[in-house]
């Protein structure tokens, strides 16, 4: 597949882990969870890992919180995002987005 070098090469810079089984599902729409925490490695926020109990993808959402990364058109952790929505992070993420306004509930 084309895309295979691509997530060889995320996977030995640490940012995809994969799942379980081992595999990737590269053809599978990303969660917003998921997105935050691959956005969050690859900008270098450095989100500290959960605390005990704490969701695995809850440090990573704060970080954007902060950075004001997340569109308003994201509203629940488990929502499927599109390449629109994933630009407008990496967009808010490389430019000033503290102007615009962002979700700020996690969880």
């Amino acid at each position: 597949k084309w895309f295979e070098k691509y997530v060889c090469e995320a996977n030995r810079r640490g940012l995809v882990g994969g799942f379980g089984d081992g595999t990737f599902r590269p053809a599978n729409n990303l969660t917003f969870a998921e997105a935050a925490v691959i956005l969050s490695k690859a900008n270098e926020l450095n989100p500290p890992k959960p605390k005990s109990g704490e969701p695995w993808y809850k440090p990573a959402v704060i970080k954007l919180q902060t950075e004001k990364a997340i569109p308003t058109t994201i509203d629940f952790m488990e929502k499927r995002v599109s390449r629109a929505e994933t630009g407008e992070m990496i967009y808010r993420l490389k430019t000033d987005g503290l102007n615009k306004p962002t979700r700020a509930r996690c969880g």
